[in-house]
């Protein structure tokens, strides 16, 4: 599956500040979307797809997982392929928060 299939089937619209997105829950002090930032995007949001701080040897990963997914191993392959993909692209880089 292509980025492309993935804003088609999701019915993602272009963000203003680079990325498509969909928001998919909102109430008074929170909001959910879904995000995408293909390779060759730019976005106001992400200045490096590793960490916001791209100097700093250390990057931070915040995840949520719906209640009806929990205990899949959604996170856990999620969270493995993220940070081989970390320490692949940064060779700085000696943590991940």
């Amino acid at each position: 599956m292509e980025a492309g299939d993935v804003i088609e089937a999701l019915g993602l619209m272009p963000h203003p500040e680079g990325g498509h997105y969909r928001e998919t829950w909102a109430d008074r002090s929170s909001t959910a979307i879904y995000f995408l930032l293909r390779h060759e995007d730019e976005s106001a949001w992400v200045r490096d797809r590793i960490t916001l701080a791209p100097t700093h040897p250390m990057a931070e990963i915040a995840y949520w997982v719906r209640l009806e997914r929990l205990r899949r191993g959604i996170a856990t392959r999620a969270l493995n392929t993220l940070a081989s993909a970390a320490f692949a692209q940064r060779s700085d880089l000696v943590a991940l928060e």
